[in-house]
């Protein structure tokens, strides 16, 4: 990511930078101020947080149906030793 101080910034120099589609963070002293993004890329960045939001929302939903039809077991102590069993178990078979 290319850096920029805010006293040098002008139209040029940001044409510059985002016809890369390189991203500009503005700043000095070691203090941000804020980021450039060319429109496409800003473009990506939104499709790509609306993306992982659809991935979630099914994800939960998906969730809540398995819940529904039962498909579910609650983490407690016996399921944690029911498992533990189960996985010795597997396991002294492999060996």
């Amino acid at each position: 990511m290319k850096s920029m101080q805010p006293s040098v910034l002008n139209k040029n120099s940001l044409e510059a930078f985002t016809s890369t589609h390189e991203p500009i963070l503005i700043g000095d002293n070691n203090s941000s101020l804020g980021v450039f993004f060319s429109m496409e890329d800003l473009g990506k960045l939104l499709s790509l947080k609306e993306s992982i939001k659809d991935t979630i929302n099914t994800g939960i939903l998906s969730g809540i149906a398995d819940m529904e039809e039962g498909r579910f077991s609650e983490y407690n102590d016996d399921f944690i030793n029911e498992f533990d069993k189960e996985l010795d178990t597997r396991l002294a078979h492999k060996l």
